[in-house]
């Protein structure tokens, strides 16, 4: 994934995906819209901090601070506190899922990759003033977590589809993002196969994955699929020799 300054496109999807949900949550504090819009946002950012080259500080506070603010903005802050414990929970749990299911299929495809296919592995490092940042994080968390609420989490019937959408998330991103060379013929195979196997096997084994839950999880699913092209698209920008400077070398003047 090139680095967020080449990836001018990246940048303008997440605002305008921001702006969308902020715009639709101050009309509807309870609509299916915003549930598309904050389930995308957090399979997007539990896919980014697992599949990027940013700093893993970095990523880590990205992470908790999306937690915060999508709690704020999704909890009707005019309810009592326990809406935004429960929130928070939630958001939580399914990020950390959603991380960890990313970070374990990126794994699987590198290890099915070829060592030139592989970029080189760098030396592992722990910085003392790194060390202050994560003093930071954990405090933070440390600080937020105990107030989330999780107990209403544990049912299988809720749980369920929730592990099966964050599964189907982390295949599509992990698919189209991380086999070098690509393989788009055979993610598209087995993406279409999973999301239809999702959709037929979910509604028989659990009745919470109605006629709406699927309408949500469809549209996640498609911010997470057009998210994935605005990756590609910004990757086939940075490699072009005409955003180079035309001869495949980068532009000195426009720095």
């Amino acid at each position: 994934m090139p680095p967020f300054r080449q990836r001018p496109l990246t940048w303008l999807f997440l605002a305008a995906l921001a702006c969308a949900a902020l715009a639709v949550r101050a009309r509807h504090s309870q609509s299916a819209w915003l549930d598309v819009l904050w389930l995308g946002q957090l399979y997007i950012v539990a896919g980014w901090a697992a599949l990027s080259g940013a700093h893993r500080l970095a990523r880590a506070g990205v992470v908790i601070a999306w937690i915060l603010g999508a709690a704020l903005g999704a909890a009707d802050l005019r309810q009592t506190t326990p809406d935004l414990r429960y929130i928070l929970g939630s958001l939580t749990l399914l990020t950390g899922v959603s991380f960890g299911l990313t970070w374990l299929l990126k794994r699987l495809a590198r290890s099915l990759s070829t060592p030139d296919d592989l970029p080189p592995a760098g030396r592992w490092q722990f910085p003392l003033a790194e060390s202050f940042g994560w003093t930071i994080v954990v405090a933070v968390a440390a600080a937020v977590l105990p107030h989330a609420a999780f107990a209403h989490l544990w049912e299988v019937s809720e749980l369920l589809p929730q592990l099966a959408l964050s599964g189907a998330a982390a295949l599509i991103m992990t698919l189209f993002l991380v086999p070098q060379p690509r393989r788009d013929r055979a993610g598209l195979v087995a993406a279409a196969i999973a999301s239809a196997g999702l959709f037929a096997l979910l509604p028989r084994i659990t009745p919470a994955f109605n006629a709406a839950s699927q309408q949500v999880a469809a549209g996640a699913l498609a911010v997470v699929a057009l998210w994935t092209l605005v990756q590609r698209l910004d990757e086939q920008a940075a490699a072009s020799p005409s955003i180079n400077g035309g001869d495949g070398q980068p532009d000195r003047r426009a720095a």
